[in-house]
């Protein structure tokens, strides 16, 4: 096999990490690079027993697949697989290997290989136990997005996986730019809806990444997104596309929809193994016009001649937006473009995946940028706040409005009377900003305890 450019550069990259003095290493490959394939050449570069994990079976078949056709030989150790062989290099989900640990270390495994290794790839979690319990001398993780949702008193914000203390991975070993590989994309058409979209009433769940059930059903019916998915359809066939993905926030959406269409199909996380075999199978044949899905199919579903999706779900989560697009980018002979139809305003959150990019900045720290601005959040020393502005906040206490956190856009003096615990807080050394906006916070919570001689 004829290796791309950016292939060849990851390659001799990883190769030159398993000879340093480094044990972990990220490699960025974005959607449609190709990943199985550096993956292939990786373990082929490994001369000691090698664990390849995926996050999903579809994933590690199609990783296992590309492996075996350069005609080595490999095993397969997975429940949904219903096989559980151990050998030289074994192609696996964490899941069903974290129960069964000394089998591997009975054979001596050294190297682990874990794609979309932006998921679970924190201290305390599986795939850390298992690197600990096997000794494992070097780790590489493939992602096209290392990066972390981090969440905060002040809110949620992205940070790169290498600037985190909690990542096991930690290094930046090789970076293909979406720039550099668009020649193998398919070109995204983005489509908004005109009418726009009312998200006022979006809650963040506790964990801050993502938004409560409740609050999407709201969003849902207030926008009148199932009229929009319908209308959309109609849209997408006087255009002669017949085929289209769906994201939709619960299964009760899903099914309305499916119930309106003609071919249509719902798929979600509780969606029997059988069933989603034959449901991903069908589509992927064009015997099944729409998969309506919730929640699934964001990661590892390959279907290059994939022609449109529709995003009727509104999400917090920039992994998610860019996994989703991911899907369509892939090229593919019967089609020119991929239709990216955002019913929910996602596009206007997060923008378009082709203007992100990965940067050393100071002390040669990666970050990510879109075409104007940073995106992720490291080590940010904020400005300190001059007197005059600090005389200013003591002249418009009263009216001056919190930036971030859970009372984001509130009233300082309505927060003092909801909660002073939070702004002794925000005015205590505990609390660490981490924008200009939050310093600023800081200063008018102090200001404004010492005006009503709270502290």
């Amino acid at each position: 096999m004829i290796l791309r450019p950016n292939q060849i550069q990851a390659v001799k990259d990883i190769n030159d990490f398993i000879h340093s003095d480094m044990d972990n290493g990220i490699v960025v490959s974005p959607v449609a690079t190709g990943k199985s394939i550096i993956i292939a050449e990786a373990v082929k570069l490994f001369t000691t027993p090698t664990i390849c994990l995926q996050p999903n079976k579809e994933l590690l078949k199609q990783n296992y697949e590309k492996y075996t056709s350069y005609g080595f030989e490999a095993s397969i150790y997975s429940a949904s697989l219903k096989s559980r062989d151990v050998g030289q290099v074994t192609y696996a989900t964490i899941g069903s290997i974290i129960s069964n640990l000394e089998s591997f270390k009975d054979i001596g495994v050294e190297n682990i290989i874990a794609d979309e290794c932006h998921y679970s790839s924190k201290e305390g979690n599986q795939l850390a136990e298992a690197c600990k319990f096997l000794k494992i001398k070097k780790k590489i993780g493939l992602t096209a997005t290392p990066i972390f949702l981090r969440n905060s008193q002040e809110g949620a914000f992205l940070q790169m996986m290498s600037n985190n203390r909690e990542s096991i991975f930690r290094n930046i070993i090789h970076v293909t730019q979406i720039q550099d590989i668009q020649k193998y994309w398919t070109p995204i058409n983005y489509k908004f809806s005109k009418e726009g979209v009312n998200s006022s009433m979006l809650q963040l769940n506790t964990t801050g990444r993502d938004y409560t059930a409740e609050s999407l059903k709201k969003f849902y019916d207030a926008n009148s997104i199932e009229y929009k998915i319908l209308r959309s359809i109609s849209w997408l066939k006087e255009k002669g596309i017949y085929q289209a993905l769906i994201f939709v926030p619960s299964v009760a959406e899903a099914e309305s929809i499916a119930a309106q269409i003609i071919g249509a199909e719902v798929l979600h996380g509780g969606t029997k193994p059988k069933e989603r075999e034959r449901i991903v199978d069908g589509f992927k044949s064009a015997e099944i016009s729409y998969v309506v899905n919730v929640d699934v199919l964001g990661t590892g579903f390959d279907y290059p001649a994939l022609p449109a999706i529709i995003h009727g779900r509104p999400t917090n989560s920039f992994v998610t937006y860019y996994q989703h697009i991911g899907r369509g980018v892939r090229l593919h002979e019967s089609k020119k473009e991929v239709f990216f139809l955002d019913l929910v305003g996602n596009v206007n959150k997060f923008g378009k995946i082709e203007d992100f990019k990965f940067e050393q900045g100071k002390k040669e720290k990666w970050e990510m940028w879109d075409s104007e601005k940073q995106i992720t959040h490291s080590g940010f020393k904020p400005k300190i706040i001059s007197m005059s502005e600090i005389l200013e906040l003591e002249e418009n206490i009263r009216s001056y409005r919190i930036s971030n956190g859970k009372y984001a856009h509130c009233n300082l003096i309505e927060v003092i009377k909801k909660d002073k615990k939070y702004l002794k807080w925000i005015a205590s050394d505990k609390y660490e900003p981490y924008s200009e906006n939050s310093q600023k916070d800081k200063e008018a919570a102090i200001i404004a305890l010492k005006h009503f001689n709270i502290i």
